[in-house]
């Protein structure tokens, strides 16, 4: 494992551990991918090519964002949650974050 990927492990450990002891609002992951030998401006991973930048990711609520080096991150939502008659509600239509499951209340139980 080189030194890029040993801090990225580290890094990865350290989101994860933050998630876990903190009510997270989103999710990442990171990968690395393999630089296209024909266009330098996309990654390939599993097969799929990734553009360099952040880009929505198609029918799904995140972004993924890779660098020249094709390290990737893929950022999603967090849990949400509600008590009834509470309940939530996700739009994926939108573009992240917006696009998140936000908890929704009947008008006379409504958060204050």
């Amino acid at each position: 494992m080189c030194a890029k990927q040993e801090l990225f492990y580290v890094f990865s450990i350290f989101i994860i551990l933050l998630g876990v002891l903190h009510n997270a609002s989103a999710s990442q992951a990171l990968f690395f991918a393999r630089l296209d030998p024909d266009k330098p401006d996309q990654c390939i991973f599993e097969d799929e090519v990734h553009k360099v930048g952040q880009v929505q990711i198609k029918g799904e609520c995140g972004l993924i964002d890779c660098s020249r080096d094709c390290t990737c991150a893929i950022t999603g939502c967090g849990t949400a949650s509600a008590v009834p008659p509470c309940y939530t509600v996700e739009d994926k239509s939108k573009p992240y974050p917006d696009c998140c499951a936000q908890p929704v209340c009947p008008e006379e139980n409504a958060l204050r």
